[in-house]
This record gives C-alpha cells, sequence and structure tokens, in this order.
C-alpha cells in the first residue's frame, strides 16, 4: 500500500491489487477481532480504532488511492457492524455504543461520497449515487432496528425517520448555496428527502391519517413540479399518488370487514 501511494502506482493494475489486498486484509483482521465477545470498555475500543482507520483510508482514497479504498471500506466497515450486530449485539449492553458508530459509520462515507463530487468538478454525482443511497438506506435500516428493539426508543421510529429527511434536506440546502454548479448531488438528496419524507408518514401514522397525507404530499409534489417545472419532482409525486389510491382502497377494505364481522 505505501510503495503504490510514494510511487503514485495506483492507477496501475499492479497498484490497484496491492491496495485492494491490503485493505481486504486489515477488514478480514477486524472481523475476526470484532466477532469475539467483548467487554463494554473494548467494544468502544474496537469500534473507535475501526472508525479511525477508515476514515484514515477515506482520506488517502481522495488523494492517493483512488474510489477502490473507499468501495471496499464500505462494504466491510457495515458488514463487520452487520455481524457483529447479528450475534454479538445486546440492547442491555450495546444501545449506546452501536447507535454512535453507526451514526459514525455512516457519516464517513457519507462525507467521502460528497467530497468526491466537490473536490474534482468532471466527477458526476450519478458515478456515486449508489454509495450515497445505500449507505443512508443501510444507516436508517440499523438505525430503526436499533431503536425499535428497545422499549424506551420504539415509539419515535417516525421522529427518526422526519430527522433522515430533515437532515438530507439540510446538507442539500448547503450544497446548493456553497456549489451552486452541483445540482446531481441536490438531486439525490431530493431523492432522499422525499423516500424519507413519504416513509415516515405510515411508520407514525395509522389508516386514513396516512392516505390523508400521502395523498398531501403527491398533490404538492404535483404542482411544485409543474408551476416550477422540476421533473424530478413531478416524478416521484406518481408513485406517491399510487401508494396513497393502494391505501385509501386498503381503508376503505377494513372499513367494510369491520362492518361486516366487527358488530
Amino acid at each position: 500500500l505505501v510503495h503504490a501511494i510514494v510511487h503514485d502506482e495506483h492507477g496501475s493494475v499492479e497498484g490497484v491489487v496491492a491496495i485492494s489486498a491490503t485493505v481486504l486484509v486489515f477488514y478480514a483482521l477486524c472481523f475476526g477481532v470484532g466477532l469475539r465477545p467483548l467487554s463494554s470498555i473494548q467494544v468502544w475500543t474496537f469500534f473507535t480504532y475501526l472508525a479511525a482507520a477508515t476514515a484514515i483510508l477515506v482520506v488517502l482514497s481522495l488523494k492517493f488511492t483512488g474510489k477502490i479504498t473507499v468501495i471496499l471500506s464500505f462494504a466491510c466497515t457495515w458488514l463487520i457492524f452487520g455481524a457483529w450486530y447479528t450475534d454479538i449485539y445486546s440492547p442491555d449492553q450495546h444501545f449506546v455504543p452501536a447507535l454512535v458508530f453507526a451514526g459514525v459509520i455512516f457519516a464517513i462515507f457519507y462525507a467521502a461520497a460528497f467530497s468526491f463530487r466537490l473536490a474534482d468538478q468532471s466527477f458526476r454525482m450519478v458515478e456515486n449515487s449508489a454509495l450515497v443511497l445505500t449507505n443512508s438506506f443501510v444507516f436508517y435500516g440499523f438505525g430503526y432496528a436499533i431503536l425499535d428493539g428497545n422499549e424506551n426508543t420504539a415509539g419515535i421510529l417516525g421522529l427518526y425517520t422526519a430527522a433522515n429527511a430533515a437532515f438530507h434536506l439540510a446538507v442539500a440546502v448547503l450544497i446548493g448555496r456553497v456549489r451552486p454548479a452541483a445540482i446531481d448531488a441536490v438531486q439525490v438528496l431530493t431523492i432522499l428527502v422525499l423516500t424519507f419524507a413519504s416513509l415516515a408518514i405510515p411508520v407514525q401514522l395509522d389508516g386514513n391519517q396516512v392516505t390523508m397525507a400521502w395523498s398531501i404530499e403527491a398533490a404538492l409534489l404535483f404542482w411544485f413540479g409543474r408551476a416550477r417545472n422540476v421533473r424530478l419532482f413531478e416524478a416521484y409525486s406518481y408513485p406517491v399518488m399510487a401508494l396513497a389510491t393502494v391505501s385509501m382502497f386498503f381503508d376503505w377494505g377494513t372499513t367494510f370487514v369491520d362492518g361486516i364481522f366487527g358488530g
């Protein structure tokens, strides 16, 4: 790895192989350590080390080793966290570190994706949208599972989902002001904002409230898309309309069945 960096060989086949092998060996060792029974202090120490090492690899990738390091680090880090969560995680012992390090891992790769885009004008977000979307949904899934498994936080899942939408919206606004030319990055974030805003409705509400909320959202998206000539918003309004329609028929069916068999 050091040889590839020093001699600027990360673009060659040998350099890519050396970098990939080094990264994979490192994460294989971390995988073995992470799946061992660890005390609370050891869990904090292990994930702090893993997060710090991953952050260093990501920083090196921006200048020296290229996107292959980010891709491998992303897959391996979330795989290690997922394996630990599946086999070792206990809500009573690991609730706080699980939430903290899920957020840290998400932040590392979220920042990496947009750093690539904003640092290189020739780099388009389309090339990196899979990383942004996958990272965001994986983090949301782990966060949802962690919160849902704790009786004190199971009731705030809708708020958690809405907070994800608000976070991506804030980043989109910030990027739009700092780098107005990065329209593609804002569009990817808009997809996340709309998705999590739509998910927050059924997560927090029930029955007719879901149908009404989705109907209003679809109408606003369609109106804004047509009025401002933003095709992304108009295109997104159609699946939301479909969701609202399906939800409406489901509500009708439930009311009909309850009317017959409920009394």
